[in-house]
């Protein structure tokens, strides 16, 4: 136990709604999993109990999630995205968003930390899609090619125009030459008129074929379709699927594919994940091959993005991690040694929008245990503050911006 022992009860008196428990934590230099406490109300013949509330959990973070050593490596405005390209070793970032995209959306950071502009691609905003979210082919695989780029435009905001269905776009691995209707996701039988909120992947198991999934939203209960699009020779789209659609239309962000491991994912493996924060309480919807959908609670988790975790031969983290923080109009890189021995695992970002501020927390499956354990890392001016949007994982260090 990693608290000093509890009283035991508390009372609380006639005519009051509350009581202070305090729950001290040991300070000790151990690097641990999240802990909770769970406080149970105590029923008797004299009162009644709300019976959606009869107990609470508060959870214990580790030190090292608020002291952990974040650094600023690229100065932009309002940077929505940001992904490694491995064509030409460097990360581009969405930014410029909320303000119409002028003078450009992309721009592209070498190692050295420089930024010139990536594509002629400008004025994309509100307008077209919720958050400029693209993905990037890590591998060249089903006619996808390594170092080209995906990203949702949606239908225009009050659009009388026919037929103003989501397209995907595309951009080439070098940057000179883009599609903004690489595909619009539209069949014989389903027509897609949500945005994408956030999620674009393209498939690394071979469990979904290696398509690219694209998830869509809109708002609290707008959305909730996952997409596979393929890709034909020579860089044009082939067919769009619409694979599931998830009851409630909530809006999606996130989406994954896991390996079949149940020794490493658990309920999870084999499955494609995406995620919603807007319902309560947040979920995981785990999606298998034959469509069926699973869903899966995240307790003060409120899921803005998902990735896994790059590993080494040691099961250590073995990349650093580059995090979108668009408030303060900048890009953080978070060392791979603060995710050591989390090499394989998810790690789900949390915006902050919703309540509790920023975070990162890793989902780390227990078989012996047979329960996921967590591990949260808070944005770096510490618990409830902060605005981060998307993170990606990329196999080189930017050094930190002079003060």
């Amino acid at each position: 136990m990693d608290y000093i022992t509890l009283s035991g009860a508390a009372t609380i008196p006639e005519g009051f709604t509350t009581a202070d428990i305090e729950v001290s934590p040991y300070q000790d230099a151990l690097l641990e999993w999240d802990e909770t406490v769970a406080l149970t109300l105590h029923p008797t013949n004299s009162y009644f109990l709300d019976p959606d509330h009869p107990a609470a959990t508060l959870w214990l973070f580790d030190t090292a999630s608020v002291t952990q050593q974040f650094t600023q490596v690229v100065q932009c405005p309002g940077p929505v995205s940001v992904e490694h390209n491995p064509y030409t070793n460097s990360l581009i970032v969405s930014y410029n968003f909320w303000s119409g995209g002028i003078p450009r959306n992309f721009t592209n950071y070498t190692v050295n930390g420089n930024g010139t502009p990536w594509t002629g691609i400008q004025g994309l905003g509100t307008d077209v899609c919720p958050e400029l979210h693209f993905a990037t082919v890590k591998a060249s695989l089903s006619n996808f090619v390594a170092g080209d780029m995906y990203f949702g435009i949606g239908p225009i905001t009050n659009s009388t125009t026919t037929n103003a269905f989501t397209r995907v776009a595309w951009v080439s691995a070098n940057g000179t030459t883009t599609n903004l209707s690489w595909a619009t996701l539209t069949d014989a039988t389903d027509q897609e008129t949500c945005p994408v909120t956030g999620a674009l992947y393209v498939d690394q198991t071979g469990i979904f074929e290696h398509d690219l999934i694209v998830v869509t939203g809109n708002g609290l209960d707008n959305g909730g379709h996952v997409w596979r699009v393929k890709a034909q020779p020579g860089g044009a789209s082939g067919s769009k699927t619409l694979f599931a659609s998830i009851p409630g239309a909530p809006s999606l962000e996130g989406v994954i594919t896991l390996p079949d491991n149940f020794q490493k994912y658990g309920p999870l493996a084999g499955r494609m994940i995406t995620s919603s924060k807007w319902v309560e309480p947040p979920l995981l919807y785990a999606i298998d091959p034959n469509h069926d959908i699973t869903s899966l609670p995240v307790d003060i988790i409120y899921p803005e993005d998902l990735d896994i975790i790059p590993t080494d031969a040691n099961g250590n983290c073995s990349q650093d991690l580059y995090c979108s923080a668009t408030v303060d109009d900048c890009i953080y890189r978070l060392p791979k040694e603060a995710l050591a021995a989390c090499g394989g695992d998810i790690l789900i970002t949390d915006a902050g929008e919703v309540v509790g501020g920023a975070k990162l927390v890793v989902f780390h499956w227990d078989a012996t245990n047979v329960a996921f354990l967590r591990k949260t890392i808070f944005h770096p001016a510490g618990l409830g503050t902060g605005i981060f949007e998307h993170v990606c994982f990329a196999p080189i260090s930017l050094q930190a911006l002079s003060p």
